[in-house]
């Protein structure tokens, strides 16, 4: 139950934050992030944490590059910024996707997000054969949580990126709580 309330915290706090980015209230914005990732850090969650912290710098960017783009309004900015985002595991763009989570200097798409979460259950972990596998294994992260492979057992390869099983639930979650605000 204590898990269900932390994922519940969590999706209020990236509710508020679509919020206020819809609305452009970018300050209040990262006030809401600002407030979950001291959230996330009290509750020693790292893949939350990691969550906030990069939907904090992608707000920011946001900010910064539209303070560069006279003359055009905010709206008009941030929607060409959001339009280059590009998903790290399919390379399909925001605008061919209905919702992308962003991770630390990584997106996922929700058609990846589905797909993985049905195929991380059934993926089989390897057994280590040499040391060149072993040394491989020690240098795979998760894209999102920065967990490596030995910590998460299962790890899916994006074009860009890595994904563990963990946080493919919490993305998964993520798209859940923006379709059905979208319903």
């Amino acid at each position: 139950m204590h898990e269900k309330t932390d994922v519940k915290s969590y999706l209020r706090y990236i509710q508020r934050w679509t919020d206020a980015i819809d609305e452009q209230r970018y300050e209040d914005a990262l006030s809401t992030l600002n407030e979950g990732l001291q959230y996330a850090d009290e509750g020693e969650n790292a893949p939350f944490y990691a969550h906030f912290r990069e939907l904090k710098e992608l707000t920011q960017s946001w900010l910064s590059q539209m303070s560069n783009e006279p003359g055009a309004s905010k709206s008009r900015q941030l929607n060409n910024y959001k339009e280059g985002i590009s998903c790290s595991f399919c390379g399909k763009t925001n605008g061919n996707v209905s919702t992308m989570v962003a991770g630390p200097s990584v997106y996922v798409c929700d058609q990846c997000i589905e797909r993985y979460s049905q195929v991380i259950t059934r993926i089989e972990v390897p057994e280590v054969r040499d040391k060149s596998d072993a040394k491989r294994e020690e240098t795979v992260r998760c894209s999102f949580c920065g967990k490596m492979t030995g910590e998460v057992g299962k790890l899916i390869a994006g074009i860009g990126a890595f994904i563990c099983g963990e946080c493919t639930v919490i993305c998964a979650q993520i798209v859940d709580a923006m379709r059905a605000q979208k319903s």
